[in-house]
């Protein structure tokens, strides 16, 4: 009996010290994650401003380009804007970074006024933001407060577009940064190509494929299936009529028929690896 309550004991006391482990280690977690970072520049960089780590040098940032959006890594902060900050003493022109968190982004107007709730992206103007579409690829989060170009604009600047010049405001917004896919991004379809088509080839390839392609693609496909199917109509046709004239063969019929099924299953599926290796390669 007292070997039993030793060992509901120890029991407990071993559920106790996992959850208090879990209770300081959740808080401590979060807390790194908000933590900025201080990192050397090479080029003067406004708070707000996104930025990326730089190529040949993690010890250094830069401003993010539109081109360069997988490589978002956070936002320019102040150190005083977290409790906590990790400083390096040894960087000559030292500069906060937050990658999580609620912090002031710089933003423009290029796609539009910002709504709450809209993702944010990076803009034609490096290390600024601006409202997502469903054409950029990554996002820095989600917009806290609205922003309309009007009403605390900070300044402005003309972009150089295909339809001509376009004026865009320059302001800010908070952000609950939090770097990921958009979840509305999608490809644009290809000319001359129908939706259907054009998403499905995305899909497999997750690249741009040219229209020829595409379209050799699905006269292979439709060959394919029409000769499957009728290799499996013409089987099925002369078991049928087999079994009728002769009842008594039906279990070497059925061994034919199922040959007869094998061999359309094997030939769709060579289509369909023709059409995959068409695509990638």
């Amino acid at each position: 009996m007292n070997n039993h309550k030793h060992i509901v004991r120890r029991l407990l006391a071993g559920i106790s010290l996992a959850i208090l482990t879990l209770c300081t280690i959740a808080p401590l977690t979060a807390m790194a994650q908000n933590v900025p970072q201080g990192y050397q520049s090479d080029q003067p960089l406004q708070k707000g401003m996104i930025v990326r780590l730089k190529p040949s040098d993690g010890s250094r940032i830069q401003a993010v380009t539109q081109q360069d959006e997988a490589q978002i890594f956070g936002v320019v902060v102040s150190a005083s804007e977290a409790p906590v900050s990790l400083s390096n003493t040894a960087a000559a022109q030292e500069v906060f970074v937050a990658n999580s968190g609620r912090y002031q982004v710089l933003v423009s107007t290029q796609n539009g006024v910002i709504k709450t709730g809209d993702y944010i992206a990076v803009s034609s103007l490096s290390g600024v933001g601006m409202k997502a579409t469903t054409k950029q690829q990554f996002v820095l989060g989600k917009a806290l407060n609205d922003f309309d170009g009007k009403s605390r604009s900070e300044g402005s600047s003309t972009l150089k577009t295909s339809t001509g010049d376009q004026q865009v405001s320059l302001g800010r917004v908070g952000i609950e940064v939090a770097v990921a896919h958009n979840p509305t991004y999608h490809k644009e379809d290809q000319p001359g190509v129908p939706h259907i088509l054009s998403q499905l080839t995305q899909v497999v390839t997750n690249k741009t494929v040219s229209p020829f392609r595409i379209y050799a693609s699905l006269v292979v496909i439709v060959v394919c299936v029409i000769i499957a199917g009728m290799v499996l109509f013409a089987g099925v046709r002369t078991g049928i009529t087999a079994v009728g004239r002769n009842p008594l063969a039906k279990r070497s019929i059925s061994r034919g028929l199922f040959q007869v099924t094998l061999m359309a299953l094997i030939v769709f599926v060579i289509g369909v690896i023709a059409v995959y290796l068409l695509l990638r390669i």
